[in-house]
C-alpha cells in the first residue's frame, strides 16, 4: 500500500482545538469575515493583526511586525 493510500482524510473530528481563547475567538471572526459576501471591515482586520504582532505591507502580504 502506498503512503497516499494510507493518509486519511481529515474530518471535523480530527482537527485541534485552539486552546487559547482570544486566537480562537479571532480565528473565528477571520473566517466569519472571509464567508460573508459583503465587503470586509479591513479595519478590524487589521486590529486582528497588530494584536498578533502582524501587519500588512504596500502590496498586501501579511508581515510580521518587529
Amino acid at each position: 500500500m502506498t503512503q497516499m493510500r494510507r493518509i486519511r482524510k481529515q474530518s471535523a473530528s480530527d482537527s485541534k482545538r485552539i486552546r487559547n481563547g482570544q486566537i480562537r475567538r479571532d480565528f473565528k471572526r477571520l473566517l466569519a469575515i472571509i464567508a460573508d459576501p459583503r465587503e470586509p471591515d479591513y479595519s478590524e482586520v487589521e486590529a486582528i493583526a497588530k494584536r498578533h504582532a502582524l501587519y500588512f505591507d504596500e502590496k498586501g502580504a501579511v508581515r510580521e511586525a518587529k
